[in-house]
């Protein structure tokens, strides 16, 4: 099941509902006034295990040390299919892996 939010604040309710998400999908820049690294801290303070995957068109050494001090991983832009795939199999990878040591 795939959902879409338009916004960080329709994802971070989304996410941290009863039946909320798996795995957070986010592009660190969302908008004006969304950051998706932001929500992805947010969403994982209410969901320790939920899994999230950010992307950005920033190759930058700095963004990608905020990101992965934070224990998340960040995909580049362009992002093809394969990487994408590649990327959600690790996360399901790593979800079995933390449920099966609970």
């Amino acid at each position: 099941h795939t959902d879409i939010a338009s916004n960080a604040t329709e994802a971070f309710g989304r996410s941290s509902g009863s039946d909320g998400w798996q795995r957070l999908l986010a592009d660190c820049r969302m908008g004006a006034e969304d950051d998706g690294l932001a929500l992805a801290l947010a969403a994982r303070l209410v969901r320790p295990d939920l899994r999230c995957v950010l992307m950005s068109a920033d190759t930058s050494a700095a963004l990608q040390r905020r990101v992965s001090d934070h224990g998340l991983s960040l995909i580049h832009k362009p992002v093809s299919e394969q990487t994408l795939l590649a990327e959600i199999q690790i996360q399901t990878a790593s979800l079995r892996q933390s449920s099966a040591h609970c």
